[in-house]
């Protein structure tokens, strides 16, 4: 689903998107109030990142959202909202964002630090979740007939661009880990990493400046080695 619209508003829409670094003081239902003090010059619901120019604000849509609402105040156009972007004339940066629904503005998105998953929060807006995660840790093994264990990984690929340095805090490592960045979520072996480093306990960095674009962050137990494997991780994070 792509919904765009650059300049003012439409007529059959039945919300709005208001850049302020303050809250309005009032609002109708499902107005979207972007943390920014840049001047929006257009929006754009979609879960691809669109073709945007500077000031032009993103609402990454996917198929579940807590403030889902209709968008037509006539017929129904249901969205169902993540996160917000704002595109700083070079890239899109994560954006607070609010909706206000039932008389009270609701947090949907979050200016992002560079955290992917820290003591369980897994910040959803950016990694969509982490496949195979085990509550407040990631933790993967695997037995001697395997070669690796199925892989934890961000459900989101991640823009790595003007990153520098991930980071992963290790709290235990049994025989062989790593971890890394892929293009694909089924990773079998380590070639498919564009970039990877071995885990220890501690933390653990890798060099990601000379990439750009977006890559599942990868975590896996395993070598060729007979041996069982296995890690637990507290914390992934960019720099």
């Amino acid at each position: 689903m792509i919904l765009n619209m650059v300049g003012g508003g439409g007529g059959g829409l039945d919300f709005s998107v208001i850049g302020s670094p303050t809250a309005p003081s009032s609002a109708k239902e499902n107005a979207i109030w972007v943390d920014t003090d840049k001047a929006i010059t257009g929006w754009h619901f979609s879960a691809e990142e669109p073709d945007a120019a500077e000031g032009a604000v993103w609402i990454q849509t996917g198929t579940s959202s807590p403030v889902a609402f209709n968008v037509l105040k006539q017929n129904s156009f249901m969205v169902y909202p993540n996160a917000v972007k704002v595109y700083n004339g070079t890239k899109f940066d994560y954006a607070d964002a609010s909706i206000y629904q039932n008389g009270e503005w609701r947090r949907f998105s979050t200016e992002w630090d560079g955290t992917l998953f820290d003591a369980g929060n897994q910040y959803d807006s950016v990694s969509g979740g982490w496949v195979n995660a085990n509550g407040s840790t990631l933790t993967a093994s695997l037995f001697s007939s395997q070669t690796f264990s199925p892989p934890v990984h961000t459900e989101k690929m991640i823009d790595l661009t003007g990153f520098n340095t991930l980071y992963v805090t290790y709290s235990g490592v049994t025989k062989a880990a790593n971890f890394g960045v892929t293009k694909t979520r089924d990773l079998t072996l380590g070639s498919q990493y564009a970039a990877s480093k071995t885990a220890s306990v501690g933390t653990v960095s890798l060099d990601v400046s000379g990439l750009t674009g977006e890559y599942y962050v990868t975590l896996v137990a395993g070598a060729a080695t007979s041996e069982v494997c296995a890690f637990t991780a507290t914390k992934v994070w960019l720099e």
